[in-house]
């Protein structure tokens, strides 16, 4: 049986089914997993957890026990839709962070989260400069490859995003 636990958030929530999703999580020491989680709780973007994950085997998906330390910055977001796009376009980028490899970027991610509210477009943009920064050295992708998928595959919600700023004309402030 291997496991591990760690301090974390939640990135991405996929449902199986009633109580049963799939969720990744970035962890503060060993970067982003994905795990299968069961409960009455509902996993939620941007939610600050203490997480245990394990598994039989290193390559199974593995299964989470979950106990959240702070409510989801998501919650505080719902009424402001440029607030809530930059959450969405964020966790939405970490579908580039490469599964199961330290990285350092939880306590960037801590901080935009905690500034979304202050700078939304600043912090989207801090975030994919990050994302950028920190896999273009990588030997498995080259930054031709990440950038393609930035910017026309793995973000959906990166063009709802631009189109938002745009047509409120949000990017003559920032």
């Amino acid at each position: 049986m291997i496991f591990w636990t760690d301090y974390g958030l939640i990135v991405r929530v996929q449902n199986m089914d009633e109580r049963k999703y799939i969720v990744d999580i970035l962890s503060k020491q060993n970067g982003k997993w994905r795990g299968v989680y069961r409960g009455k709780w509902t996993p939620m973007l941007g939610t600050y957890v203490y997480a245990e994950w394990k598994a039989r085997l290193p390559e199974h998906i593995g299964s989470w026990k979950i106990e959240t330390t702070h409510a989801s910055v998501g919650i505080s977001l719902w009424n402001n839709s440029l607030h809530l796009m930059t959450l969405l376009t964020i966790c939405e980028l970490c579908k580039m962070i490469p599964e199961r490899q330290q990285c350092d970027l939880y306590d960037l991610f801590v901080n935009c989260l905690s500034n979304i509210e202050k700078n939304a477009i600043k912090v989207w943009i801090e975030w994919e400069n990050a994302i950028r920064k920190t896999f273009m050295h990588q030997e498995s992708k080259n930054l031709q490859e990440i950038m393609k998928d930035i910017y026309f595959g793995k973000c959906e919600f990166r063009p709802q995003l631009i189109q938002m700023i745009y047509k409120k004309n949000l990017y003559r402030n920032s």
